[in-house]
């Protein structure tokens, strides 16, 4: 009965500190900015451990690492994974019309009709002063073509680091590891201990 009782429970140890079928499939990562450059430290231990590939095109990255999750993570991790739309054709120009001539004007006039006053410029000025135009604006050319923000880190999780599905949007693995302080060093050692952490949960280790 005793040895039922410890195989059940060694079981359910490798169950619940089993790697997850999710994060063993991640194999390139995208960092995006963490507060203090922890993201810079993080890329390094992470490329010299081999743990997984780090890219700087955010469309080849089977995940992203992030500082913080909510609605500006969503909308900047949706602007990176965007296809660009293709640019729409020029419409062909219409062809001007011939002018007519003044004896041609003058002989296709309504008889008894009266003759407009000045000449076109001044009824060009008068027509002006009475409706002036305002410049015409394409607002949609001016927000495709308006510089992005850029993305910046959040300084209200420092020591949060999410590792995130690129594709189904979801949290594959997280930790939270606070920096003791800001120095290279401190955050150097801190990304150490999260690469091991992650080492750990891929083989699907229980931790000491």
């Amino acid at each position: 009965m005793k040895l039922l009782a410890l195989f059940v429970a060694v079981l359910l140890t490798v169950a619940v500190f089993a790697g997850s079928p999710e994060l063993s499939q991640i194999h390139t990562v995208y960092m995006f900015p963490m507060a203090n450059g922890l993201d810079q430290h993080l890329a390094n231990r992470i490329t010299v451990a081999g743990v997984f590939q780090v890219v700087t095109d955010p469309k080849k990255a089977d995940a992203v690492f992030t500082g913080s999750l909510g609605e500006a993570f969503e909308k900047n991790l949706n602007e990176l994974m965007a296809t660009p739309t293709a640019t729409a054709t020029p419409t062909a120009t219409a062809t001007p019309t011939a002018t007519a001539t003044p004896s041609e004007a003058a002989s296709s006039a309504t008889p008894g009709a009266t003759p407009e006053k000045g000449n076109a410029k001044e009824r060009d000025t008068e027509a002006s002063e009475e409706s002036p135009s305002k410049p015409f604006r394409d607002i949609a050319k001016e927000e495709a073509t308006a510089p992005h923000e850029p993305m910046r880190p959040s300084s209200r999780s420092r020591g949060t680091v999410f590792l995130v599905n690129a594709r189904t949007h979801t949290v594959v693995w997280s930790i939270y590891e606070e920096p003791k302080t800001k120095s290279t060093a401190a955050l150097d050692q801190l990304a150490g201990e999260m690469v091991k952490r992650l080492q750990r949960d891929l083989k699907g280790g229980v931790e000491k």
